[in-house]
């Protein structure tokens, strides 16, 4: 699957959902992306279930996971 930009969605109301497994293989990868995009030839989720397999493109860029919108400090309670 080549990475495609898509609308932000929102963040769940459990930190915990932030999980960094795919477990559904072929799934999105919603809430993360992943930049440059430049650099990122594919991303697969069905490859390695559990695993988001991400294939550089060779531009010499490191390539970063993050979240579609920031984490605001007061959006979730403390343990």
């Amino acid at each position: 699957m080549k990475y495609v930009t898509m609308n932000p969605l929102p963040l769940p109301s459990d930190i915990r959902s932030l999980t960094q497994h795919f477990n559904q293989p072929g799934g999105g990868i919603a809430p993360w992306l992943f930049v440059p995009e430049s650099n990122i030839a594919e991303v697969s989720t069905a490859e390695h279930p559990g695993v988001a397999t991400i294939r550089q493109a060779g531009r010499g860029e490191d390539i970063k996971g993050l979240l579609r919108q920031p984490i605001a400090i007061g959006d979730y309670p403390l343990p």
